[in-house]
């Protein structure tokens, strides 16, 4: 970045900062995005949890576990969707060195 320029280097070219009018008022003025309408069947990759099996492994006084990414991205995404029975813990707080991992949590 060179300030006094007013510039920066974003790859491939260099783009000015600061000049004109702010990037959401920018937005703003070309006005709301266009969406296409949805196609009748929703892609193999957008699943809702409540149409996917639970697992038949996974003991049911646990609770109930889903994979979500149609396989084989299950496989390799881990994405899965874990509803716990009351009393019960997930897994101990961790972390992963080689790979990331995502949760979320909601109560009812």
């Amino acid at each position: 970045m060179l300030p006094r320029a007013g510039i920066i280097w974003a790859p491939p070219s260099w783009v000015e900062i600061g000049a004109g009018e702010p990037p959401w008022a920018r937005e703003a003025a070309i006005g709301p995005p266009e969406f296409p309408q949805p196609g009748p069947e929703r892609p193999e990759t957008i699943r809702n949890v409540g149409d996917v099996e639970p697992l038949d492994y996974w003991p049911p006084e646990r609770g109930v576990r889903r994979r979500l990414a149609p396989a084989p991205l299950t496989e390799f995404t881990g994405l899965a969707h874990w509803q716990l029975a009351p009393g019960q813990l997930g897994a101990p707080q961790h972390c992963h060195s080689a790979e990331e991992s995502s949760s979320s949590a909601a109560s009812a």
